[in-house]
């Protein structure tokens, strides 16, 4: 999203660093959402808008916690050296929810005005249900299969619904279903984000060329799937990863896959007997969402 469009995910970060410092800012930029023109549609196509307080699944995955809303509604003198934290800890999940509500719906009239454009005066409750599904899966939303809202996983997984929205998003989920003209707008947001992760991986690799003071701290990639390192840019012993969690799912299918895995010296080691190979394949996949985690 912020690659794709910079004009708008720029004062989406300013608004949410603005919720992050205050409240009220928080709630004028929800009443913002809720009123803007495409609302009704937003809530037709199921657009998933989290919300601060209420159900784990109604919150953002990847920064919540029961625990620090109830430390946070303690009173009293006594419960500050808990309560001060889990205030912060709250602020950060102002911050992080409104700059996802404000991608989707950013993201959802920028494909619904595509469309559109593309068939005038031909918009439809199912091309609501279409775009929507989109933007869900373009920022960690994505329905869940057996339609499980992720809660139960949640207890084994590390935000699930954001994990296999990577993989919805990977397979090209979202185009699977609609017509020539919604699959044209979802296609463009997925054109313009790889348009704009190349120009950043260009001018990143750039950036640190010039900045080299020896070859040992020149940028380098590695391309095996079988690796963790994959699509990552090392300088020296930093690596700098960019890619959202599609490679390290890349690197766990291809690790369940051939029953090998290649270690930080280059070296090739077999993971278990053979496909879904037992208990070292667990602790590949076990791997995988610790890497998510990071």
């Amino acid at each position: 999203y912020t690659l794709a469009y910079p004009r708008q995910a720029f004062p989406a970060l300013v608004d949410s660093v603005a919720a992050m410092l205050s409240r009220q800012a928080d709630y004028a930029i929800d009443d913002d959402l809720k009123a803007r023109p495409n609302s009704m549609d937003y809530e037709v196509g199921g657009l998933d808008q989290t919300v601060a307080d209420g159900p784990l699944s109604k919150r953002e995955e990847t920064m919540r916690s029961g625990l620090a809303s109830w430390m946070a509604h303690q009173k009293g003198l006594a419960w500050a050296p808990v309560r001060w934290p889990a205030e912060a800890l709250l602020a950060g999940e102002r911050a992080f929810r409104t700059f996802t509500n404000t991608m989707r719906a950013d993201l959802f009239d920028n494909m619904k005005a595509s469309v559109q454009a593309s068939r005038p005066g031909t918009w439809t409750e199912d091309d609501a249900k279409v775009i929507a599904n989109a933007a869900n899966v373009a920022s960690g939303r994505g329905r869940l299969p057996w339609r499980s809202d992720g809660t139960l996983l949640s207890r084994i997984f590390f935000a699930p619904r954001w994990v296999w929205s990577t993989a919805q998003a990977a397979v090209g989920q979202p185009l699977w279903k609609g017509d020539r003209a919604t699959r044209m707008a979802i296609g463009k947001v997925y054109v313009r984000s790889a348009i704009g992760m190349a120009a950043y991986m260009t001018i990143r690799h750039l950036v640190y060329s010039l900045g080299a003071d020896d070859e040992e701290h020149e940028p380098t990639y590695e391309w095996d799937l079988r690796s963790s390192n994959v699509g990552k840019m090392k300088v020296g012993e930093t690596r700098l990863d960019s890619g959202r969690g599609f490679f390290q799912l890349a690197t766990l299918i291809a690790r369940v896959v051939t029953g090998q895995t290649k270690t930080q010296t280059g070296e090739i080691r077999r993971i278990g007997p053979g496909l879904f190979g037992g208990e070292d394949t667990t602790e590949e996949a076990s791997y995988y969402n610790e890497e998510d985690v990071r």
